[in-house]
């Protein structure tokens, strides 16, 4: 922490000694209407040398009219000019002393616009324009050649912030739609759009925070702003079919493998369609099928929502383990993804919706392994795996929108298929094993939503949905290790070596969701309602011997069992009430909720009952935008805790899922978040989360060196808090961001020696330096990441507190040795870990391309010295383990694009 600090207050002193080197002025006042004397808001302020139209600095109006900006330079002789497209430009002269002195004041009074919009001629676009509840950015002024797609540009631009999921926050809030020229072309996810879209291609951004199209809106009852995204294509591509193709090839290893890309876009006046298909060799694809949102298994938590998210739900969000080790490519793997999605408009108020991607991806990897445990001893392992994995997401939508209805019928389909082979040598013992796993899952998901208007104050709505999910697994493990006799013995008692068991499981669930609302237009919404749940389940285990000639089953097995007809129950009658009063927004809903167990009439389960409380506030203090919210909800039990036998989860892995007596538990979320824009120049973002959640999986001690997993009432619990500090500079285009982020997972477990229970503690500290450079001129385009990280663990069955700490740094440099026509590009990254672990990794590469207005060239080559090994380290609450993991040989590819 203190080396953090150190570094903190290294870079605070150079900026500190950095605005010392010349004089600093301070520019503030107000603007207003000439003949109202009305403020005017949204007033874009730039402050101009006298001959040049380059803005030195720039700002906009608050609500009350009022900006205050500062500058920093030689230049004593200014302009100050001020543009909204409601009145006449405003320019003044400024003269300003030598020495620093007292803030000067303007006070500006603007005529209004006579001219309608569509007669303004503007000569030279502004990198940024504002008309009321639109920001409207010029691309150009942030876009360079090296720009392979329109997120790379956000990256650049004020406001925009990418995170490593692909959505894009812009001024703290997630943003909900991207459009094309008005128009979604596709609604299952942000990332698919920015990423297939060239920059070249695009005349400019705009964003709207309170978009008014109705149809956009998953719901008409829904008062909250939608932020969107409004991609405008230059003229000359609005054309039938716009996108790019392209075909590489790389060597490794003198193994020479192809790949391409196909990424189109169409959009007629009736009908939309993206076409997205990718083969990349080395695994790198610029989209995934974990980027597709709103489709599968997905669509259903969209549609009825869920508690707040728990700790791994946050790690799949942030990109955990990226942010912790400051990357995620270091393996790369053949990898292809293959998909599309359909509009057509049926009528003026309907339309037909169909998607469908498909992902495989192959993985080979081999690493080293030290394990050290909780109960003490440590292992050496080799691990070498193979697997193949197959991702399916579709879905069907008919949806009707038309002022007082909005209707939708869906129909999702989520498939997964995972076949991973794994071979594992245990040095020191001479152990062995060799585990083979598929599985496969499937789920259909149809799902219904209904919603009316009736006059000026009343609304109903209704939704409705159905999940049947069938799960098949079959592993196989071979070994050697006479300490699997605990479980893995036929009737004899003998040791099987061979073993092999069968899963099958049939999950059925349906939900539904009734309201009446009825909106006052002082007291808010007010809604009354009820919503409905049953789940059911049957599972099937089968165990078996390895006799030689065939599988033979073990009749009575701890890892066989049967269950049939296990269902659960939940009705939760509401009410919600939702009320505005300028920038204060309250949303509360209370439930109570009853969860009871038809099938285990003999146990407690039974009649569960209490009170459930969801808050959300929001409101702006002191120019602060302020969301806060709190949720307690009732949260059932799985019922696969509650079938027969144990399951094989891995070679080292045993789940077990005894008959004990659980009982809904409850779950808390909290979440509370803070953001501030000073006058376009500083953006300050915080967040907070918060939660605790029961009947989690837990590890137990138990019988080690196995993991052993049972289902218990055991609490897992988790805090996330962040700030974000960035900077943004408009010529030259240029940003800086600083991120310092805490978190802490904490769990309940069970010690098997004496059933007491335990708490184990992960916390994570991570400090994070970026800063991004380039825009229109500049043949330079710079890219630097900085990720400090202090990762400790605490265990209450060990002595210590084990700390990592890793330093991350990566480096992208781009030159246009020829302007906008050939471009050479470098990228190195740096990774050092100490305390605990000790290891560092270097890789380097490099590109050149040549760019023309359709075609690019590219011939790039990969970890040029050539470092095998990179060192990662995971904790958790049974042992530490550090992974010395094989990575991706030398290579080189080429490769050519097309864009039209």
């Amino acid at each position: 922490m203190k080396k953090n600090c150190s570094f903190i207050l290294l870079i605070l002193l150079f900026f500190c000694v950095a605005a010392r080197l010349h004089a600093q002025y301070q520019i503030k006042g107000e603007v207003m209407d000439a003949q109202t004397g009305e403020p005017v808001p949204a007033a874009m302020i730039l402050l101009l040398a006298q001959q040049s139209e380059q803005p030195l600095a720039y700002t906009l109006t608050d609500q009350e009219g009022r900006f205050a900006l500062s500058y920093t330079g030689e230049l004593r002789v200014l302009r100050v000019l001020i543009r909204h497209l409601s009145y006449r430009e405003y320019t003044q002269l400024l003269v300003l002393a030598e020495e620093n002195t007292a803030p000067v004041v303007i006070r500006a009074a603007l005529q209004p616009q006579e001219l309608e919009l569509g007669e303004v001629v503007v000569q030279e676009a502004p990198p940024i324009i504002v008309k009321q509840d639109t920001i409207i950015y010029n691309i150009e002024h942030w876009q360079q050649a090296g720009d392979q797609t329109l997120e790379d540009v956000l990256r650049k631009m004020p406001g925009f912030v990418v995170l490593p999921n692909g959505d894009i926050q812009y001024n703290g809030k997630i943003i909900q739609k991207v459009l094309v020229d008005g128009k979604e072309v596709s609604n299952v996810g942000t990332a698919v759009v920015t990423r297939s879209i060239d920059p070249s291609k695009v005349e400019s951004v705009e964003v709207r925070t309170n978009e008014k199209n109705h149809k956009l809106k998953n719901s008409l009852l829904d008062r909250n702003e939608l932020l969107v995204l409004d991609v405008k294509l230059k003229k000359d591509i609005k054309q039938s079919f716009f996108g790019r193709v392209g075909v590489e090839a790389s060597l490794q290893e003198e193994e020479i493998s192809g790949g391409g890309l196909a990424n189109m876009m169409h959009i007629g006046k009736h009908t939309a369609a993206q076409l997205i298909a990718e083969q990349e060799p080395l695994g790198i694809t610029e989209i995934s099928i974990y980027n597709v949102r709103s489709i599968g298994a997905e669509a259903m938590q969209e549609l009825f929502g869920s508690l707040g998210m728990d700790f791994e739900e946050i790690k799949n969000r942030d990109a955990y383990a990226a942010e912790l080790y400051g990357v995620n490519d270091y393996l790369r793997n053949p990898n292809t993804i293959v998909g599309g999605s359909f509009k057509w408009q049926l009528t003026p108020h309907s339309e037909l919706t169909l998607a469908s991607f498909n992902q495989y991806n192959e993985l080979t990897t081999s690493m080293n392994s030290s394990w050290s445990l909780a109960g003490g001893g440590d292992n050496q392992w080799r691990n070498e795996v193979f697997q193949l994995d197959f991702k399916n997401k579709t879905k069907l939508l008919w949806s009707l929108d038309t002022e007082n209805t909005k209707s939708r019928l869906s129909l999702n389909i989520d498939y997964n298929s995972l076949s991973p082979h794994e071979l594992n040598y245990e040095r020191v013992a001479g152990l062995s094993y060799d585990f083979r796993r598929w599985q496969s899952s499937f789920a259909l998901l149809p799902s219904l939503f209904y919603e009316r208007l009736i006059g000026r104050s009343w609304a109903i709505q209704l939704k409705a949905g159905y999940m049947k999910q069938t799960h098949n697994a079959d592993d196989r493990l071979l070994h050697n290790d006479s300490t699997y006799i605990v479980y893995l013995q036929d009737d004899k008692g003998s040791l099987i070596r061979n073993f092999r068991q069968v899963r099958a499981y049939k999950h059925n669930l349906w939900r539904t969701s009734l309201l009446v609302q009825y909106a006052h237009e002082r007291g808010g919404d007010f809604r009354l309602g009820a919503d409905m749940e049953r789940h059911g389940l049957d599972a099937e285990k089968q165990a078996f011997l390895d006799t030689g000639a065939k599988w033979q089953p073990l009749a009575a097995h701890t890892l066989s069992g049967a269950v049939f007809g296990l269902q659960s129950w939940r009705l939760s009658p509401f009410l919600s009430h939702q009320w505005r009063w300028g920038a204060l927004k309250l949303k509360h809903t209370w439930r109570w909720a009853h969860v009871w167990y038809p099938s285990l009439v003999e146990s407690t389960y039974n009649n569960t009952n209490n009170l459930e409380v969801e808050v959300e506030l929001s409101s702006n203090i002191l120019d602060w935008q302020l969301t806060t919210g709190y949720e307690r909800r009732l949260v059932s039990f799985p019922l696969l805790a509650l079938s027969p036998g144990d399951e094989l989860e891995g070679f080292r892995s045993i789940r077990r899922t005894r008959v004990v007596d659980l009982k809904p538990r409850l779950g808390e979320a909290f979440s509370f978040t803070l953001y501030k824009d000073w006058y376009n120049q500083w953006d300050c973002f915080i967040v907070i989360n918060w939660g605790k959640i029961y009947n989690a999986p837990i590890y137990n001690t138990q019988n080690l060196p196995f993991i052993e997993q049972i289902y218990a009432q055991q609490l897992s619990s988790y805090l996330l808090a962040e700030i974000q500090l960035s900077k943004n500079f408009i010529d030259p285009a240029a940003k800086f961001e600083f991120v310092q982020s805490f978190l802490q997972n904490g769990q309940e477990n069970i010690n098997g020696a004496d059933s007491t229970t335990y708490r184990s503690d992960a916390l994570r500290w991570m400090t994070e330096l970026n800063f991004y450079y380039g825009g229109m001129g500049s043949r330079w385009k710079l890219t630097c990441k900085n990720k400090l990280s202090n990762y400790a663990f605490r265990n209450e069955l060990i002595e210590g507190v084990p700390v990592q700490r890793m330093f991350s740094s990566s480096l992208g440099a781009d030159y246009e040795l020829i302007l906008e026509r050939l471009l050479v590009s470098t990228s190195s990254r740096y990774v050092y870990f100490y305390d605990a672990q000790s290891a560092t990794f270097w890789e380097l590469n490099a590109a050149l391309k040549y760019i023309t207005p359709k075609w690019q060239l590219e011939l790039s080559a990969g970890n040029l010295l050539n470092n095998r090994e990179f060192v990662m380290q995971d904790v958790s609450p049974l042992l530490i383990n550090t992974n010395y993991r094989r990575v991706l040989p030398r290579y080189v590819k080429i490769g050519v694009r097309r864009t039209f």
